[in-house]
């Protein structure tokens, strides 16, 4: 509504039912506000992450020989790297010990901390 001097806006009147958004006439929505954190590029940095951290990952992928992920979805990958690193820490404890026999022979005496003293895994007499 607009009013000059000549004509005053009326007023509303202090009976009338009026919603409540009618009283954000000057209020604009405002798009959420967010921080944007960005890392400073540095080559010699990305240069030895890639021969430190990345090294571990290609040896794995080069001895299962996998080229990419057969799954999709983050628990999925997750669960297939889990996979590989285990297969890699096997053969590797097999070619460090000599043969399979040798390494069973050095696990025969360790017991793990979730069985009971005596009985199986699910705690009942064997």
């Amino acid at each position: 509504m607009y009013g000059t001097t000549d004509r005053p806006l009326q007023q509303i009147p202090s009976d009338a039912v009026q919603p409540d958004h009618y009283h954000a006439f000057d209020r604009v929505p405002k798009k959420p506000a967010f921080v944007l954190i960005t890392i400073q590029k540095d080559i010699e940095k990305q240069r030895k992450r890639m021969h430190v951290s990345e090294h571990p990952f290609g040896t794995v992928k080069h001895y299962d020989g996998a080229s990419w992920f057969l799954c999709r979805g983050k628990a999925k990958v997750t669960a297939e790297v889990c996979l590989a690193f285990l297969s890699y820490n096997i053969r590797r404890a097999i070619s460090l010990c000599g043969d399979v026999e040798k390494l069973m022979q050095k696990f025969k005496g360790i017991r793990a901390p979730f069985f009971k003293e005596k009985g199986n895994l699910m705690g009942n007499p064997a």
